[in-house]
This record gives C-alpha cells, sequence and structure tokens, in this order.
C-alpha cells in the first residue's frame, strides 16, 4: 500500500491554483468595494431629491477621499495581478492573456486617465470638483491640463473625446466595466487551464480522505467526489 504525505496535496498544482484564484476574488474584491462606495456616493451627490445638506456633505467632505481610495485600489489590483500573473510568461495562458490585455485593457483611455491623475495628484494640490448646470460631477479639463504637464498622449486623448468636462460617473463606470470584465474571463480561463491540476488534487485528497473547500468540486465540474 502507497501511503500518500499530506504534504503532496498542499504543494500540487491544483492546490496551489486555486490558492492563486483565491487571492485574485481577494484584491477584486476590495477593488469591488471601493467601486460601488464611490459610485453610490457619486449617485447621492447628483441626485437632485436628496437634501442639499447631505449632498453637501459628502461633495466636500468625502468624494475627494473615495476617488483616491478607489485608484489606490485599482493600482493595487493591478500590480497585484503583473506580479502573481508573471510565472504564466512564456506559456500558452500567457500568451491568450497577453492578447486579451493588447486587445481590451492596453489601449484604455480612461485606464490611462486615472492612472497618470493618480501620480499627477500625489504629487500635486487636488483638482477642484464641481457641479454642472444639470448636477453632475465632473472635472474641468482644462484645470486638469494646467496643474501638470506629465499627462501622456492617451490620458491627453482622453481629456480631449471628453471635451469642457471630465463626467466622474462616465469614467469611473466605464473603467469599472472594463475591469470587472477582465476578471471574469481571468477566472474562466485560469480555470479551464488549471482543471486537470485540480482533478488531480481532488483525487490525492480522496486517497488521503480529505474534504476540500467545495470551490475544488464546484471549478472542476466535479461537485459529488465521495469520500
Amino acid at each position: 500500500m502507497v501511503i500518500i504525505d499530506e504534504k503532496i496535496l498542499y504543494q500540487s498544482a491544483g492546490w496551489k491554483a486555486i490558492g492563486c484564484i483565491g487571492r485574485f476574488a481577494e484584491m477584486h474584491h476590495i477593488f469591488n468595494q471601493n467601486s460601488q462606495i464611490l459610485l453610490n456616493a457619486i449617485s447621492i451627490v447628483q441626485d437632485v431629491t436628496r437634501p442639499d445638506k447631505i449632498k453637501s456633505k459628502i461633495f466636500i467632505d468625502d468624494l475627494n477621499t473615495y476617488i483616491f481610495n478607489f485608484i489606490s485600489s485599482a493600482a493595487a489590483l493591478r500590480d497585484n495581478a503583473r506580479k502573481m500573473l508573471k510565472k504564466y510568461d512564456d506559456t500558452d495562458f500567457g500568451n491568450l492573456l497577453n492578447n486579451y490585455i493588447k486587445t481590451n485593457l492596453s489601449n484604455s483611455l480612461e485606464g490611462s486617465f486615472i492612472f497618470k491623475y493618480r501620480n499627477i495628484h500625489t504629487h500635486s494640490n487636488l483638482v477642484s470638483l464641481y457641479f454642472t448646470d444639470d448636477d453632475k460631477v465632473v472635472w474641468i479639463t482644462e484645470e486638469l491640463l494646467k496643474i501638470s504637464d506629465e499627462w501622456n498622449t492617451k490620458s491627453k486623448k482622453y481629456m480631449q473625446d471628453s471635451g469642457q468636462y471630465i463626467y466622474l460617473d462616465n469614467l469611473f463606470k466605464t473603467y469599472i466595466s472594463q475591469i470587472n470584465s477582465f476578471y471574469g474571463w481571468l477566472y474562466n480561463e485560469l480555470i479551464k487551464y488549471h482543471n486537470k491540476d485540480i482533478l488531480q488534487t481532488i483525487d490525492i485528497a480522496e486517497k488521503l480522505r480529505i474534504r476540500l473547500p467545495n470551490i475544488y468540486y464546484k471549478v472542476a465540474n466535479a461537485s459529488k467526489i465521495n469520500l
């Protein structure tokens, strides 16, 4: 009878793959929490039915903080993904990933503007927020251009295409949609790429009579495992 050491389970490719997906999901969850807080705040201050006192407090005291927290979480999500996905360089999945990023994210004007704004406002005074006549929260494009000469080509194009104002709700909703689409794609592709690894890990766990978390059986289409 062959004795299997539990270390084999915890060192298996499937175990590591699920751990990796879990870390992606954790960072993505934090991003989505900050996204929701920011979009809710923008929605409140743009709601003409809300009392002015409530809207003014959020607009004056909180909105820039929510913007900063959101952009910081977006940067952390991006940096974490770059670091964790580097191990897939020179693999079939890495090539698939690079093609997706090149096609869907690399040319994102919203992303270029957001991250350049983050770099600039970290070292400069914050640009004031304004209300338009129709109660939309905006930055004034001209003020953004004046605050720094560090804007790159893509971020300048975003401002040029936006016109006189940068509408915060349009900017952030579009970028959030781009990121969530990417992570939906990423989870599906990682699961497909590691399917055999996860099945092997389930097989090892069966032999050890260890019940794995349900996520293993779900992503491997193997929920009916009798241990």
